[in-house]
């Protein structure tokens, strides 16, 4: 994964096949250079907790940076459950926007946290995977990772 960091707060966490730093660098406006700072030491724990099953949620401090529309989806994604997953349609009722599945389904999208705000949880209503930014072999891997420790109390 490739994972941008200041020392206070994560600003990025992608899959690193889907890198373009020169993109990067004009979406976080700041300078990106290699090393570890304590949030990126702090992510890379909980990412091993997380696929040995042993994290059922993220507490890195991350910056989101959005519209109050993406932020809002956001913060609906990180209260799905390891395991579970809800439609797009369903997650725009949760933020009382029924009609926005498809505006959801872009906020997902522009997810600039991939696995520490869940959006592979996220399926078409009809039970399909749907897309995900990641692949959908990546999203469908990680769904069935997750269902592995589906009640499995930590």
């Amino acid at each position: 994964m490739l994972i941008i960091a200041d020392d206070l707060l994560l600003y990025m966490m992608t899959f690193e096949d889907k890198k373009d730093i020169e993109h990067l660098k004009k979406a976080i406006k700041l300078p990106i250079a290699l090393g570890k700072t304590n949030p990126i030491k702090h992510i890379e724990g909980e990412l091993e907790a997380y696929f040995f099953g042993n994290l059922e949620s993220f507490k890195t401090p991350l910056s989101l940076r959005g519209t109050p529309f993406q932020k809002s989806v956001w913060e609906k994604l990180q209260h799905i459950q390891r395991g579970k997953t809800t439609s797009y349609a369903d997650l725009a009722r949760a933020i009382n926007k029924p009609s926005a599945y498809r505006a959801v389904a872009l906020a997902n999208r522009a997810n600039p946290f991939a696995i520490a705000i869940p959006c592979h949880r996220v399926i078409n209503s009809n039970k399909n995977l749907g897309g995900y930014n990641g692949g959908i072999q990546r999203k469908e891997w990680l769904l069935k990772h997750e269902s592995k420790f589906q009640g499995v109390i930590i």
